[in-house]
């Protein structure tokens, strides 16, 4: 298993995913970003997706217990990202798991 991220149950942080936009093969600044953590290996539903913010080349998302946009049980989770840039709305699966401990 590659876990690439661990985080304790009871903290509250960003959750950063290395997203790298292009449009035309020129570096874009991409718009309704979105990521999904998932503990499945089938891919997020839907109603999986959270918005998210795109910072520095990553999409983030803070989780945790207090203010955090999810709140994640012990366990591994797959982490998704997708974004709007230009007439693209590319899905990427994120490498590694987060492990909640």
């Amino acid at each position: 298993m590659d876990v690439t991220t661990t985080i304790a149950a009871g903290s509250t942080e960003f959750l950063h995913v290395p997203f790298f936009a292009r449009r035309a093969g020129i570096p874009a600044t991409p718009t309704a970003v979105k990521m999904a953590i998932v503990a499945g290996t089938s891919g997020p539903a839907e109603e999986d997706w959270i918005p998210a913010e795109y910072v520095d080349r990553n999409v983030r998302i803070m989780i945790g217990p207090i203010g955090g946009a999810i709140t994640l049980t012990p366990g591994d989770y797959y982490v998704w990202a997708t974004c709007t840039a230009g007439a693209e709305t590319p899905v990427k699966q994120a490498r590694g798991r987060v492990r909640i401990y």
